[in-house]
Order: C-alpha cells, then sequence, then structure tokens
C-alpha cells in the first residue's frame, strides 16, 4: 500500500473512532489532494489488507468511500466484528460488490459462509472478480435479488448516481435488466443452511419484500438484522413488522453507520434514524453487544 494511502486511511479511521468538529470534512479535503481519482478500474489495497476492483469516478457510493477511506460503513462493521465469530454464516443482502462480505470474511473464517446477493450480473462479475483476486474461498456470490415470492422482474440502474442506487422499484427515466427473485426462506431451505448469525439488507425500498419472503427463517434463526430505513418507502411500516414479530429491540448507532459508536436502544418510531441503518437485536445479541451499548 502507497504512503499517501495509508495517510488517507487513517485520517478517516481517527475520525471514525474520535468525534472531531469538522474532522470528516478535512479528511476528505486531503484525501481529494493526495488520491487524485483515476479514470475507469484501479486496483486497491482496502482497510483489510485486500484488493478491490473500483471504479471511483463512475460510482461514487461504495466504491469512492473505499477509493479514500479503505472501508464502507465502519459503524455497521464494527457490530460484525462483536457479533461474528468462527463458522458464522453471514448474509449481504443487496450486497453491490460485497465490501461488507469481504469485511466478514476474516470474521467467520474458513469453516464459515457468507452470501452476497446482489442481483445486477455486471456487479457480481465484480465480486467474482474480486473473490478470486483475494482467494475468498468462503463468499459465495449469488446472483438472484430477493422478495416476497418467485418471478422475474425489472431491476432499475441509475448508472449517472452510482451503482448501489439500483432498485426494484421504478422511478422516471431509469434504465433496467431483468433479473431473477427468490424468497430468503426458499433459498436457506435449497441451499440446506442450518443457522444464520448476522445480515445486512440494503436493497433501495424493497426491504418489506425481503422481510416477508424471509419471515420463517428469521423467526427459526433470529439472526441479529441490520437494515437500512429509508424514508422514500413506508418506514414506519418496515418498523411494525420487526416489533410485530416480537423476537426483537431495535437500536440505532449514536452517530450513523460511517462512524465507529455506541448502539443505543430505540424506543419508538420517532426515535428511530430514517435513511440510515438499524439493528434488531434479541436479548442473546444485547448480552453479546454490551460493551457497545449505551
Amino acid at each position: 500500500m502507497t504512503i499517501d494511502r495509508k495517510i488517507s486511511y487513517k485520517l478517516h479511521e481517527i475520525v471514525e473512532k474520535y468525534p472531531i468538529k469538522g474532522g470528516k470534512k478535512l479528511a476528505n479535503t486531503i484525501s481529494k489532494l493526495i488520491l487524485p481519482i483515476p479514470k475507469g478500474r484501479i486496483v486497491v489495497d482496502n482497510r483489510n489488507g485486500q484488493k478491490v476492483i473500483l471504479n471511483p469516478r463512475r460510482n461514487k457510493g461504495v466504491d469512492l468511500s473505499i477509493f479514500y477511506t479503505g472501508l464502507y460503513e465502519p459503524g455497521v462493521i464494527n457490530v460484525m466484528r462483536n457479533v461474528l465469530d468462527q463458522g458464522d454464516t453471514f448474509m449481504e443482502i443487496g450486497a453491490n460488490i460485497a465490501p461488507l462480505s469481504m469485511s466478514a470474511s476474516e470474521m467467520v473464517g474458513g469453516n464459515g459462509q457468507i452470501y452476497a446477493f446482489e442481483p445486477d450480473p455486471t456487479v457480481v462479475r465484480i465480486i467474482n472478480a474480486n473473490i478470486k483476486l483475494n482467494s475468498l474461498q468462503n463468499i459465495s456470490a449469488v446472483n438472484i435479488g430477493l422478495g416476497d415470492k418467485e418471478s422475474e422482474m425489472m431491476l432499475y440502474l441509475k448508472p449517472e448516481i452510482n451503482r448501489g442506487a439500483s432498485s426494484l422499484i421504478k422511478e422516471p427515466g431509469d434504465r433496467s435488466v431483468k433479473v431473477k427473485i427468490e424468497t430468503l426462506d426458499r433459498f436457506v431451505k435449497r441451499e440446506n443452511i442450518k443457522d444464520i448469525s448476522m445480515m445486512v439488507i440494503d436493497v433501495e425500498g424493497w426491504e418489506e419484500h425481503v422481510l416477508k419472503g424471509g419471515l420463517n427463517t428469521i423467526k427459526r434463526y433470529s439472526p441479529l438484522v441490520s437494515m437500512e430505513f429509508n424514508s422514500k418507502y413506508n418506514p414506519q411500516k418496515l418498523y411494525e413488522i420487526i416489533k410485530k414479530l416480537g423476537i426483537y429491540n431495535i437500536y440505532s448507532l449514536r452517530r450513523s453507520k460511517d462512524y465507529v459508536s455506541k448502539l443505543r436502544k430505540v424506543q419508538s418510531f420517532k426515535d428511530l434514524k430514517l435513511d440510515d441503518n438499524a439493528f434488531f437485536l434479541t436479548p442473546k445479541h444485547e448480552k453479546m453487544l454490551q460493551s457497545i451499548i449505551g
């Protein structure tokens, strides 16, 4: 890893852990000065020491974040570190280029298993290239979307914004590609999956359908779930679905998923941070995460 990249990563790591007024803006400014964005694809080392294929000029979400900071959603990754153990199963639903799956790879080890669900076949090719580049044999890239019934649907792409903004919900002017949809319950049964420790769901407004198609799995295994509550797509209904399960308390990060911070309990929908990840914890998870709840 080059010195300028090490400096950029270290600056962001400090800002993520220690709240400094204006720190994030300063770190971003310095990163932009010392790491000019290249044209086209580039292979960089991330903060885990893995090599990642990125196109930060075109994809200003996950790719740009990793290019400058070496990591994506450090707040979520910190929770993962406190939950996942060797031999565990982790799922990233709406994986994009699977940055969380790559971080989870070392956490669950060679006996663990990771499923990165991504309906866009072009993006799955990048996931598989990154898997091969790093010999990550515990990650499976699953080229389907998850929903509440078996079907084929159009995935609406937003390449002019960000690869991660693709959605199964149509908006005016979107380009599209036909993709296969399956339920989580059916996938788990077919693959004979015996346990799930944690899943992260970020599907651009399609979260309700993912949950409805996976309710049996969630009730059976009670994994820790991290899910984004998108303010555009009836987040209160999602909140009510989770509460009705009767097995979870809902938590959010005191800062946001872009920072390492403690979890606080959400007492009502009004306390929920929208357009950020919430975490669904059973009493078992609350005990495991005592050191980062408060």
